[in-house]
């Protein structure tokens, strides 16, 4: 029964040593892959889209922190005319370039929020008040593409 003990701890010899472990595989190469190409924000209607009703959420937003102050919401709306400057530039080609139907069309899944986000704006107290301002209101025809 000893015995058995001794050959099962492996104390009756040493083994045969094994095959040498494989040395590790080398890590693919990365592939290079050239750069997705951002297609013009008047041809990507689905972007264009997306990038509108964000800028009406902001523009609610921003004319909303501006309470009454006709400054602060001028400030706000030269900061939105910065950030979305592209989405009224494509906007406008778009129309321009008699495609109007298409930005409607690309625009209609998103009409209940365009519409939530105008009623916002309209009714935002920085708007009642400042309509008549000529530093707001001047902000504001910057920021929609106006004079």
């Amino acid at each position: 029964m000893r015995w058995l003990v001794i050959a099962a701890l492996g104390c009756g010899g040493q083994r045969a040593p094994g095959p040498a472990p494989a040395p590790p595989r080398p890590a693919p190469a990365p592939v290079a892959t050239a750069p997705a190409v951002e297609l013009p924000l008047e041809q990507d209607l689905k972007r264009l889209a997306d990038r509108s009703v964000a800028m009406y959420r902001a523009l609610s937003a921003a004319l909303a922190e501006a309470g009454e102050d006709c400054g602060a919401g001028a400030t706000k709306l030269d900061a939105l005319t910065a950030t979305y400057d592209d989405v009224v530039a494509a906007n406008a080609k778009l129309v321009r370039d008699g495609r109007g139907t298409e930005l409607r069309a690309a625009l209609a899944p998103r009409e209940a929020e365009l519409a939530a986000a105008a009623k916002q704006i309209m009714g935002s107290p920085v708007v009642a008040r400042c309509a008549g301002d000529a530093p707001f209101t001047t902000a504001f025809d910057r920021f929609v593409g106006g004079p």
